[in-house]
C-alpha cells in the first residue's frame, strides 16, 4: 500500500498587495499574492497557484490565514476582490457577470514568472459560484476546483426557488452596501445604509416591490439596479441565463477538470451542490467528487445544527482537506483523495438522542457517521412524485381534471 503524501511547511511567505490584474474591458481587479519565500526573498522556481475571488474583502483575517497556509506549503496563494468591491475598480453587480473576470484572472495567473501554469480555485458561497461561472468559459490554465456551497442555477435553486424569490437576497443588497467603496469613503452614507439595514428593513419589505429611488440604495445605482432586477425578473428569461446565475446552462462548455463539490444538508445550497456533481460527473471525463456533511452554510468545522449535535466525526479541517485535494491534483501526490469514492456523505441520527454532558455544549446527541458511495443519487434510489391539490393537500395522486384551481398564493 502506497503511503500518504502531503506538502509540508517548507517556506516563509512574501506578500504582494493590491496587484492590479487587467480585465478585458480595461477595468483592473486587485489581488493580494502570497508567494513562497526564503526569508525576504521569493523562492526560486515556479509553483501551482490557488485562487479565490471574493466580494467580502481580500484582507479579512480568515483570507490572510488561508493564503499563508498554502504559500508556506509550496503554492502561490491569490485572493482577489471582485469587480467593484474594496480595492478593485469598476461597479459591482452581484453574481451575474463574474465569468469573464474570473476567466481573465486565471489566464493572467497562468503565465506569471512564478506560476507553473496550473491554477486551482477554491471558495464558498459567492466564491464558490464565481468559480463555476469562470469554468463555463473553460480557461486553459484552470486545473482543478473546490466549489463549496455554490450554485448550479440561481433561479431554480437559491436566489429563487423554482422562480419564487428568496427575499433575503434583496436584503443582501443592503448588507453589502454597508461595505461598498462609496460607504467606506463616506461615513454619513455608511450610517444611513446601516440604519436601513438594521432598523428600516421591516418597513422596506412591507412596502415591496422595491422602487427606483425609494431607499438609500439610490445612492448606489448598481446595487439598487441588481436588487430591483432580481425582484422584477419573475420568468426564467435571458436575464437568469447569464453565466453567473445559470451555470447549468453551460455545462457542455464547462471546463473538464477534477472538481470537489462540498456542501451541507442544512445549507441553503443543499440542492445545488449535488446537482452540480450529478450533471458534471455524467458528461465529464475528469474526477468529480461530492462531499455532503451535516452543516449549515459554510460551517464545516461546526458539529451542531440548531439544538442537535452530530459528534466529533462531523468536524472537518477545511484547509487540510483542500490541501490534500490540491496536492493530489496539482502536485501528483498520493493523498487521501487517491483512494476516495466519488461520493462521501454524512448519515445522521445514530446517537443516543439524549442531551450531551460536555462542558462546552448542551446539545442533543443526534450523532452520525461518514459513508462512501459510488454515486448520487444512491444506486437503487426510487423517486416518488407528490402533487399539490386545490385544498392545499399533498399526495401521490395527480389532481383530477374537475378540481377547482387555487386562487391563493404564498
Amino acid at each position: 500500500m502506497t503511503r500518504y503524501e502531503g506538502s509540508p511547511i517548507a517556506y516563509d511567505v512574501a506578500i504582494r498587495k493590491n496587484v492590479m490584474i487587467p480585465m478585458r474591458d480595461g477595468v483592473r481587479c486587485a489581488a493580494d499574492i502570497y508567494l513562497p519565500s526564503n526569508g525576504d526573498q521569493v523562492a526560486e522556481g515556479r509553483f501551482p497557484v490557488i485562487l479565490e475571488r471574493t466580494p467580502y474583502d481580500k484582507t479579512a483575517p480568515r483570507q490572510v490565514t488561508n493564503m499563508k497556509y498554502y504559500a508556506r506549503r509550496g503554492y502561490v496563494g491569490v485572493i482577489q476582490d471582485v469587480r467593484g468591491r474594496f480595492a478593485s475598480e469598476g461597479e459591482w453587480y452581484a453574481f451575474a457577470k463574474e465569468a469573464p473576470d474570473g476567466f481573465d484572472t486565471v489566464q493572467w495567473l497562468g503565465v506569471q514568472p512564478w506560476s507553473d501554469g496550473h491554477v486551482g480555485t477554491m471558495g464558498g458561497s459567492y466564491a464558490g459560484s464565481d468559480q463555476s461561472a469562470l469554468a463555463t468559459m473553460n480557461p486553459s490554465h484552470l486545473t482543478t476546483m473546490i466549489v463549496a456551497v455554490g450554485a448550479s442555477n440561481y433561479y431554480h435553486g437559491s436566489m429563487r426557488q423554482n422562480g419564487a424569490l428568496e427575499q433575503r437576497f434583496m436584503v443582501y443588497a443592503f448588507r453589502m452596501a454597508m461595505t461598498s467603496k462609496e460607504a467606506i469613503a463616506d461615513t454619513g452614507l455608511q450610517a444611513e445604509i446601516k440604519k436601513a439595514f438594521l432598523d428600516d428593513m421591516p418597513d422596506i419589505v412591507r412596502n415591496l416591490p422595491l422602487k427606483e429611488g425609494a431607499t438609500v440604495l439610490r445612492r448606489l445605482p448598481s446595487y439598487e439596479r441588481w436588487a430591483i432586477d432580481i425582484l422584477t425578473h419573475g420568468d426564467y428569461d435571458d436575464y437568469w441565463k447569464q453565466r453567473g446565475y445559470a451555470i447549468d446552462e453551460y455545462y457542455d462548455e464547462h471546463a473538464d477538470v477534477p472538481s470537489l463539490y462540498l456542501g451541507g444538508w442544512y445549507d441553503s445550497y443543499a440542492r445545488n451542490t449535488p446537482q452540480s456533481y450529478m450533471k458534471l460527473s455524467a458528461i465529464k471525463k475528469s474526477q468529480q467528487v461530492l462531499l455532503m456533511g451535516p452543516w449549515i452554510h459554510g460551517a464545516f468545522e461546526v458539529t451542531n445544527s440548531g439544538d442537535v449535535d452530530f459528534g466529533t466525526e462531523a468536524h472537518i479541517n477545511v484547509n487540510d482537506l483542500r490541501l490534500a485535494w490540491f496536492d493530489h491534483y496539482m502536485k501528483g501526490m498520493h493523498t487521501e483523495f487517491a483512494d476516495w469514492s466519488p461520493v462521501r456523505i454524512f448519515t445522521m441520527g445514530t446517537g443516543s438522542q439524549r442531551m450531551n454532558k460536555h462542558d462546552h455544549d448542551r446539545f442533543l446527541d443526534h450523532g452520525g457517521y461518514w459513508r462512501s458511495e459510488p454515486d448520487w443519487p444512491l444506486p437503487g434510489t426510487l423517486e416518488t412524485p407528490f402533487y399539490l391539490h386545490a385544498d392545499g393537500g399533498l399526495s401521490q395522486n395527480e389532481p383530477s381534471a374537475d378540481e377547482s384551481p387555487s386562487t391563493g398564493y404564498t
